[in-house]
This record gives structure tokens, sequence and C-alpha cells, in this order.
């Protein structure tokens, strides 16, 4: 049952994002941003700075309107697939939890730190038709979001802090 609504939740945001139009796998690489167009959605350092991008793609859309909306779309998902396998990776470093209780704050997180990830540039390919779409979350947002959840257990939620370098350094 609780997997029907989490997935009933995700669907949902994912709608919601789509309506209001706001904002894994490469090893970890230091990168330019001006070379964001040739990578996959995954984290990254960027300037010093640790981050998570979420990389959409359109084609194929004579309106312009649309083929920026669909890219924007498609990075939104990108990057909810990449905070929610990182969120999973790093729940598990932080200790041993209930499935039940590890979905769950999965779930909450996740909805919470998407809110804070917006879109941050666009590269038109070859043609006008062809777009390429960057979301991006910094590290230090992400952390921010766990320090201030609530109904998180201090254990958990210290253990999650300590590991969250670490486990966006080994990202898969």
């Amino acid at each position: 049952m609780r997997n029907r609504i989490a997935a009933a939740a995700t669907v949902s945001l994912l709608i919601g994002f789509w309506f209001l139009g706001g904002c894994a796998k490469p090893k970890m690489a230091i990168v330019s941003t001006a070379q964001w167009t040739q990578l996959e959605s995954g984290a990254y350092v960027v300037g010093g700075e640790r981050l998570f991008y979420g990389i959409g793609k359109a084609s194929g859309l004579r309106n312009a309107t649309l083929l920026r909306a669909t890219a924007d779309n498609q990075a939104r998902a990108e990057m909810a697939r990449v905070i929610e396998s990182y969120l999973k990776l790093l729940s598990a470093a932080a200790g041993d939890l209930p499935e039940a209780d590890r979905t769950e704050i999965i779930n909450a997180l996740t909805e919470s730190i998407l809110q804070r990830t917006r879109i941050s540039d666009h590269h038109y390919t070859d043609t006008e038709s062809h777009l390429l779409s960057l979301c991006s979350l910094e590290l230090s947002s992400l952390k921010q979001v766990i320090q201030n959840m609530g109904g998180m257990d201090d254990t958990l939620r210290k253990n999650m802090l300590t590991h969250a370098d670490q486990v966006h350094a080994d990202f898969p």
C-alpha cells in the first residue's frame, strides 16, 4: 500500500513540476560549466563545488516553448532519479533502517530536495530543433534539507550528514 502511495506521490510531484515549469551514471568528475552538454545525469564537482546534474533532451518539436518545456521536464525527471538513487545510497551508508522507514524517509527527502532544484542552463545543438536542458542542485542545499527535515531521528540525521560528501564522491 505504501509503495502505491509513494508511486502516486512521485507521479503527482513530476506532473506538478511539469505544470509549474520550474526546474546517472558517470563517475564524479571535475568539469567546467561549458562541458555539461557532454555529460550524463549524475554527481560532479564544478569549480570546487559538489553538484548534482539532471540533463534533459528534447527534439522534433516545432514550437520553441514546447521544446523548452519538454527538455526542462526531462531534466527534472532525471534529477529526481539521481536524487532518489543518491538518497538510497546515503541512507544505506548512514545505518541500518527497516525498509518501510527507509522508503518513507527517502520519499519525503526527495520531495523536499526537488523543490530546491533549478533549471540553470539550456543549449541548442547543431540545429534549433534539438535542445538540452540542465537541472542542477548543490550538495550543500541537499544537506540543508536533511538538517532541517522534521520527524527524522537525530542519529540518522547526523549519520546522513557525516556520510553525504563521501557518498557524493563515490556516486556511480
